[in-house]
């Protein structure tokens, strides 16, 4: 560490920098620190922070990244301005908006606002007749079964709460009507829907909303009341499919960046963005599969460009230039997206041979989003029917140490959960969290079980916090969240095979990014353990409380 006084400001910078979503405590020891008059302090003096998570280059390092591909929209109906289409669980398209024809497939519904539920067996939309307004309930293709009347202002999305409950605004608030006609407010909030910005999340719990009058954009919990601002949030946001995880453009900064964070709030993970100077970004929309996003990039020549990215690193694998992709909607394979452009809506599809590492990593943060959220309708759409949800006291912040593929399928995923320090409490509280990550019937991706160990103090003592043998070929590299004496990386830090001998390795310290790369000398064709034993230490000289064994393959 290193300290500096500035008048009567004290700043003290770690010399390698923070380790990134963790959470920390300074703390000015009382017995030692005095006052300009050398008078002690009563009680210590406890400073509570914490880090954002960081967007690492992932396998697709933006700075390696080749010549994005060429999207290829398909033109599958004429369309008016402000019409979209929505996939339903039958793969067929439910488009808004007057209009004629009778195209295969596409299901000509009219109106200005339709919404299909999280598990897709449910589709709203509004119903305006000179007579009033109506919610008309369907079933999964889009079939009318009933309707009641309710007053729905102009410019109202809608959207399902758990396939009971369609929520509107109504009366400048946000409402929520039942099949029965039974009417709730849902948040005393006041909404302009013909101005201001307004997006409800997959599974009704969250919605964001921005003013015509400018300011940043809010998100609002709709359980609790609670609203938080997204920083420097200035325009379009989305939700991901199971509801639990926001994200937004973020322009306030010298390069723009696509924020995410629980939509409940939490530690704000950036994601930056292609541009130069002058480009405006708009119609986000996240993949199903958890790793895909799709948005427009204007040019301040009005070039637009429709761009497919991906997470962690916000690299962009396909372009349509030309093109601006309004109101996108993805289907819920994750495989095709539409989007309105130009007076025809387009639907565009996005290459199966998914990338399944980024899918399962992306799993693995949705999921620790939705816990940090409390969701449990959130949670219970990224698992498998039989999966037990774990109870959890209220988490922080959550981090994806690793993501490791198993024989059959499967995959194994190990976070670290944290209760950040608190006044009373002023020590951070963890938990590791084992998922077990396999596919649905249709094949996508879901947790299969969640196991959570017991939540004890953080230690201070290093502790990996990323294990990933997929970033450098033939080797694994141990991230750590603190500063590790070099003199001993080589002892404590090795590979061993799957009976317990050793594998002759290499073992090097970057110390600016607290990462040891653990190189074997062989190749290896074999499934090997990584090893961190409790001889290892740290700067201040502590030590791991426990020993850490994961089994990784190098074999690629």
């Amino acid at each position: 560490m290193r300290s500096a006084w500035e008048g009567d400001t004290l700043t003290v910078t770690p010399v390698y920098g923070f380790a990134p979503n963790s959470a920390y405590v300074l703390t000015v020891d009382h017995a030692v620190a005095r006052t300009a008059t050398g008078q002690p302090l009563s009680t210590d003096v406890h400073v509570l922070f914490g880090t954002a998570p960081a967007a690492g280059p992932g396998t697709h390092g933006i700075t390696s990244m080749t010549t994005p591909q060429q999207l290829a929209p398909d033109r599958v109906a004429g369309a008016g301005d402000g019409s979209e289409a929505v996939v339903a669980r039958n793969g067929s398209l439910l488009l808004t908006g007057a209009g004629t024809g009778n195209e295969p497939g596409l299901v000509r519904i009219p109106t200005d606002a339709l919404c299909v539920s999280r598990s897709g067996q449910s589709v709203a939309y509004v119903e305006r007749t000179a007579g009033g307004t109506r919610v008309v309930f369907a079933d999964a293709a889009g079939t009318p079964t009933s309707s009641v009347p309710v007053g729905v202002d102009q410019g109202s999305p809608v959207g399902w709460i758990n396939d009971a409950e369609v929520a509107f605004v109504g009366g400048g608030r946000l409402q929520a009507v039942d099949r029965g006609g039974r009417v709730d407010t849902l948040s005393d909030t006041a909404v302009d829907a013909a101005h201001d910005t307004v997006e409800l999340s997959p599974g009704g719990r969250y919605m964001y909303l921005r003013s015509a009058a400018g300011g940043l954009g809010r998100v609002v919990d709709l359980q609790t009341n609670a609203t938080h601002p997204l920083s420097g949030g200035t325009g379009d946001a989305a939700f991901s499919a199971d509801g639990a995880t926001v994200a937004w453009f973020d322009t306030s900064g010298t390069a723009p960046v696509l924020d995410l964070a629980a939509s409940a709030g939490g530690p704000v993970f950036g994601v930056p963005l292609p541009a130069v100077p002058g480009d405006q970004f708009s119609d986000l929309g996240l993949s199903p599969d958890g790793y895909h996003f799709v948005y427009t990039a204007t040019g301040a020549d009005h070039h637009a460009q429709l761009r497919l990215a991906m997470l962690p690193d916000g690299h962009t694998v396909a372009v349509s230039d030309g093109t601006a992709g309004r109101s996108p909607n993805w289907a819920a394979s994750g495989r095709l997206f539409t989007v309105r452009s130009g007076g025809d809506i387009d639907t565009v599809p996005v290459d199966p041979a998914a990338d399944r590492p980024a899918a399962l990593q992306g799993l693995a943060m949705a999921f620790a989003n939705a816990e940090i959220s409390g969701d449990q309708g959130a949670q219970r759409a990224l698992t498998t029917p039989d999966a037990t949800l774990p109870t959890l006291p209220g988490i922080t912040r959550a981090a994806v140490l690793w993501v490791l593929p198993q024989p059959g399928g499967s995959a194994n995923a190990r976070l670290r959960l944290t209760v950040d320090p608190t006044t009373d409490l002023p020590v951070a509280r963890q938990a590791e969290e084992t998922l077990v990550l396999g596919t649905r019937p249709d094949g996508t991706f879901a947790v299969r079980a969640a196991n959570v160990k017991d939540f004890q103090s953080a230690p201070a003592a290093p502790q990996v916090i990323r294990c990933d043998p997929a970033a450098l070929p033939g080797a694994v590299l141990l991230t750590f969240d603190s500063d590790l004496d070099p003199d001993t990386v080589a002892t404590a830090i090795g590979l061993n095979t799957t009976d317990g001998h050793p594998v002759p390795v290499t073992a090097s310290y970057d110390a600016q990014n607290r990462t040891v790369t653990v190189q074997p000398r062989a190749a290896m064709t074999a499934p090997v353990v990584v090893r961190v034993d409790t001889g290892l230490r740290d700067v201040r000289g502590q030590h791991p409380p426990t020993e850490l064994r994961v089994t990784v393959n190098l074999a690629g």
